[in-house]
């Protein structure tokens, strides 16, 4: 009897196990209000595929929206980026600060707006509700600590000027989704950038073989 109880108890561990590392379980770094849990693995829309060789310029990257959707952010960690999109601009992004997080007007996201400040901010992910849709994205394959230096990079650039026509080498001027990606290459030497054009719009972010996404709103 004794004997039947240790393999029984050694079948649950193996299954535990199995559970713990299936596809699409990741595990949360970061202090965020997600923190601990795993990672939904949601499957890209092949419609939003960015077409081979088309270089998007994000003329409207950091406008207001015209739309709406139901994202959620109780799942969002340090430096998960956020992305929305909408039928008539190309749409907005940000990067995730989970310590100014508490509710959704909270002042937690840190981007690069056209209209009012015209400039680098921290504003509150209501906002990316405003828009058709909407996605939290993480990088798995970069740890936590550089997702965190990652944010930091985006929250070290708050005040410098918003530019569309800013070089991606260019780091003292901005665009949303340019902020986003500038702050995984340059601290965690991650291109998420899905076609390596002279823009990276909020739809690179989005398509890029790096980036997944966890969790969706329309």
């Amino acid at each position: 009897m004794r004997y039947l109880r240790r393999i029984t108890l050694l079948g649950v561990i193996a299954v535990l196990a199995c559970a713990a590392f299936a596809p699409g379980a990741y595990a949360r770094g970061g202090s965020g209000g997600g923190s601990g849990s795993a990672r939904a693995d949601i499957p890209k829309d092949p419609a939003l595929a960015t077409p081979e060789g088309y270089d998007e310029r994000p003329v409207e990257a950091g406008g207001s929206g015209d739309g709406s959707n139901n994202l959620t952010f109780g799942a969002f960690d340090d430096g998960d980026l956020i992305v929305a999109i909408e039928n008539f601009s190309v749409g907005h992004a940000g990067v995730w600060d989970s310590r100014y997080y508490s509710n959704a007007s909270s002042s937690c996201v840190w981007s690069a707006v056209k209209s009012g400040a015209g400039q680098v901010v921290r504003e509150a992910p209501i906002r990316y509700r405003t828009y058709d849709r909407a996605w939290g994205l993480w990088v798995p394959g970069v740890t936590a600590t550089l997702r965190t230096k990652a944010r930091d990079y985006c929250a070290a650039q708050l005040g410098e000027p918003y530019d569309i026509s800013a070089s991606k080498s260019d780091e003292s001027r901005w665009y949303c989704s340019k902020l986003a990606w500038s702050g995984y290459k340059q601290r965690a030497t991650v291109d998420l950038d899905a076609n390596g054009g002279f823009w990276v719009a909020p739809t690179d972010l989005y398509n890029d073989n790096d980036t997944h996404v966890f969790v969706a709103a329309n």
